[in-house]
């Protein structure tokens, strides 16, 4: 539980921008939503929250037992990663060039906040017996993130505060990246009486709140930028596999997949009235941005040789819940004689969600059964509310691309068997 924090409160600045500028970091995603850095020089106030946080985990355990009469052995590999916090930059109650704009001076407050999860589990559990054996194998690999990011330049509700800028800049940028794998496996063998289970459950929660914010703040500028960016990418993967061979004996895998994600995305301008120095100039952009990758690939198999039945299941189940909203509320952007040359509201989700579940049985008896849930609940939204925009060309977009792909395999090898997705 961290938190990263940049905060400017209660100062009267002047920020020229005649220097030869500061170096921060740059962060966004490639076409496979893998990270991407560059550096930029940014030149007058800069107040920038920059987090990193990465997480490996590696763990592998390993039972056997072997007897004569009855052998019994059994294995568990449990993980628990909790990653919580929130970055912040923030710019308040603060009057910035209030003297006058100036012209090479830009305002910017970043947020950025990048966070990686890197977790494997095994087990193996052998038993061998002549009268008897068993073996159990569990793998429970849990990832719990919960971060907030946010980019904030807030005035005083009563008295606005002033400030000017060449380019008015807020933006929050928040990336969660996590690759989960839990492997179970187990085996038991004997004359008389052989029982084995082998399972594995992952489960993901990732909750996300990203926020790009300006308020109750009068600025004279050449242009405004307002962005919130969440990325998320995360990936599950679970496999086991139950062997057991007697006169008599019985096997039974079971590989269980749960993601949830619950983001929140939003960029404001509240109670706020932006000026231009120049008519037709200046590019005004305030956006929301969410996309959402899942890949869930769930796989078990039990078998029972000789006389014996064998059992396996795969649940693999997806739930995405995000909010992506932009907001122009009580604000006037531009005048009748100093018009921007554009203006863009927008919000923008993408989900792209892929999973497959793949089970397979055999003995004198055996069953397979397969079940896989997507459930999206989203919610984008565009909204100018009591406000008033002065532009050549005046842009208000919300959309949304979903993706969603299942695959599902079920076979069933036996004398009586089931298969079924």
């Amino acid at each position: 539980n961290g938190e990263t924090t940049a905060m400017v409160n209660g100062a009267t600045l002047e920020a020229q921008g005649t220097g030869n500028g500061i170096e921060v970091l740059s962060y966004a995603t490639d076409d496979d939503r893998n990270l991407t850095t560059t550096t930029k020089t940014l030149h007058g106030l800069i107040v920038n929250a920059d987090a990193h946080h990465e997480l490996d985990n590696v763990d592998v355990t390993g039972v056997t037992a072997l007897s004569s009469e009855a052998g019994v052995a059994g294995g568990g590999t449990v993980s628990v990663n909790t990653l919580e916090g929130s970055t912040l930059a923030k710019l308040s109650n603060s009057d910035v060039n209030k003297s006058g704009a100036a012209a090479a001076a830009d305002v910017n407050v970043l947020a950025k906040d990048n966070t990686e999860v890197d977790s494997h589990l095994g087990v193996t559990a052998v038993g061998i017996g002549m009268e008897g054996a068993g073996a159990a194998g569990a793998a429970a690999d849990t990832n719990i993130l919960k971060r907030s990011t946010k980019a904030q330049i807030l005035g005083n509700s009563t008295t606005k505060n002033t400030v000017n800028a060449n380019l008015l800049n807020a933006q929050a940028f928040d990336r969660q990246d996590v690759v989960t794998n839990a492997i179970g496996v187990a085996a038991s063998g004997g004359m008389y009486g052989a029982g084995t289970i082998a399972g594995t459950i992952s489960v993901s929660k990732n909750a996300a709140v990203t926020l790009a914010e300006i308020s109750d703040i009068d600025s004279t500028n050449n242009g405004l930028n307002v962005t919130a960016d969440h990325r998320n990418k995360l990936q599950l993967f679970g496999n086991s596999v139950a062997l057991s061979g007697a006169i008599g004996s019985g096997s039974i895998g079971l590989g269980i997949g749960v993601v949830n994600d619950d983001s929140d995305t939003r960029a404001n301008v509240i109670n706020s009235t932006i000026k231009h120095n120049e008519n037709g100039t200046a590019v005004d952009s305030v956006t929301a941005l969410n996309d959402t990758y899942l890949l869930t690939e769930v796989a078990d198999a039990a078998a029972a040789i000789s006389l014996g039945g064998g059992a396996s299941g795969s649940i693999t189940v997806d739930n995405m819940d995000n909010m992506v909203m932009t907001t122009i509320q009580n604000s006037t952007v531009g005048t009748a004689d100093k018009k921007a040359a554009s203006f863009t509201a927008g919000a923008n989700n993408s989900l792209s969600t892929k999973f497959a579940t793949a089970t397979g049985a055999g003995g004198l008896g055996a069953a397979a059964i397969g079940i896989g849930v997507t459930t999206v609940d989203t919610s984008v939204v565009t909204s100018v509310d009591n406000s008033r925009i002065y532009a050549d060309s005046i842009n208000l977009l919300a959309s949304e691309d979903r993706d969603v792909t299942q695959y599902g395999a079920a076979g069933a090898i036996s004398g009586v068997g089931l298969g079924t997705n």
